[in-house]
């Protein structure tokens, strides 16, 4: 990612948060992400637990967890714009 990120610990999930200027500089960080192994095309990356990104408007995110509950809740948290619409 071209952008400072911080890690933080959620119950069973490390969640890799990054913060951009506006969502167009997300897509250019996150629309070449393998989607399966969010890394770069040819690249391999260890991530301790599975890997899944979100992004919403000028965050990406990049969660790690086991517990696909716990994925599932940190997703909506992170995409719900308050009033309970979710980003695509």
């Amino acid at each position: 990612m071209s952008v400072p990120g911080m890690i933080y610990i959620v119950k069973d999930a490390a969640i890799h948060v990054y913060i951009y200027g506006d969502a167009i500089a997300v897509a250019r960080d996150t629309d070449h992400l393998d989607s399966a192994t969010v890394t770069p095309s040819g690249t391999n990356v260890n991530w301790p637990m599975p890997p899944s990104l979100v992004t919403a408007n000028n965050l990406a995110a990049i969660v790690l967890t086991r517990n696909a509950e716990t994925r599932r809740r940190i997703r909506e948290a992170l995409t719900n714009d308050g009033n309970g619409n979710s980003e695509p």
